[in-house]
């Protein structure tokens, strides 16, 4: 080989291997350090919401988007904070939302490790002490042909209601029956509708909605906060015992949880 020639093949080397150490250099700059990538990744995820300007992170936005969202569980009403339960008396995390409260069980495996209030039950029980009167027939719009009778309670559960159980939830979302379908004053707008008690939740029959929103889910979570905390949220609750309050540990471990409500 030449002189020039060897100086001409020396030149392209150097340029390749500069070119080769700057884009490594490039890429070293642009990739975060396995200690960062692990701290980024401990970092919980958090969603704002500007419409009550609360924020929910970690496994409540988990349980929240892949359950429902807006439509089954409302917009947050609370951040995230202790509360001792009414139900078993233990304190949990919980964070209220208009249609449910979660509350975070670290002592379950997934997927209890979140469980729903059992609003339900704790708004039942004083208010119908005796219990209510069921309505001998369900009207057509209800498909009320097809039910279920659940032993657990000796409650039935039949046409959309039974559909709209099954479809979005079921025991873990809203509990068994706790009441068969009967008429209720709506908290609401005070517009007299057929209505079932869950232990999680209540359902409403709306005829003047198109389905799916002929079934809604009452605002549970929106009436126990605004009764429980009327100045706002606490460092922390200790309410009593629900009366009458009981958990289905058969079912769901730990305790049970809140049902929320429809939107109009």
């Amino acid at each position: 080989m030449s002189d020039r020639a060897f100086y001409i093949f020396a030149a392209v080397l150097i340029m390749v291997l500069t070119g080769i150490l700057g884009v490594l250099g490039y890429m070293f700059l642009r990739t975060p350090l396995a200690g960062n990538r692990d701290a980024a990744a401990a970092q919980p995820q958090c969603q704002a919401f500007t419409e009550t300007n609360k924020t929910v992170c970690g496994i409540f936005l988990s349980y929240w988007t892949e359950h429902g969202g807006v439509q089954r569980q409302g917009l947050p009403i609370s951040n995230a904070f202790p509360e001792v339960s009414e139900i078993d008396g233990k304190r949990y995390t919980v964070q209220y939302f208009e249609r449910a409260v979660f509350e975070h069980h670290p002592e379950n495996q997934p997927p209890f490790d979140l469980l729903i209030s059992l609003l339900g039950t704790i708004q039942y029980n004083p208010k119908y002490p005796n219990g209510v009167e069921a309505l001998d027939s369900l009207p057509a719009g209800m498909k009320p042909e097809g039910g279920s009778v659940f032993p657990q309670t000796g409650k039935g559960v039949r046409g959309i209601f039974l559909d709209y159980w099954l479809n979005n939830g079921g025991t873990l979302q809203y509990g068994y029956p706790i009441s068969e379908a009967f008429i209720e004053r709506s908290q609401i707008d005070g517009v007299e509708r057929i209505v079932q008690y869950f232990e999680r939740s209540v359902f409403e029959y709306h005829p003047e909605n198109q389905p799916p929103y002929d079934v809604q889910v009452a605002l549970l979570g929106r009436f126990r906060f605004e009764r429980k905390y009327p100045n706002g949220e606490p460092g922390l609750a200790t309410p009593t015992l629900a009366p009458g309050s009981r958990t289905d540990k058969a079912q769901v471990p730990g305790s049970g949880t809140l049902t929320v409500v429809p939107a109009p």
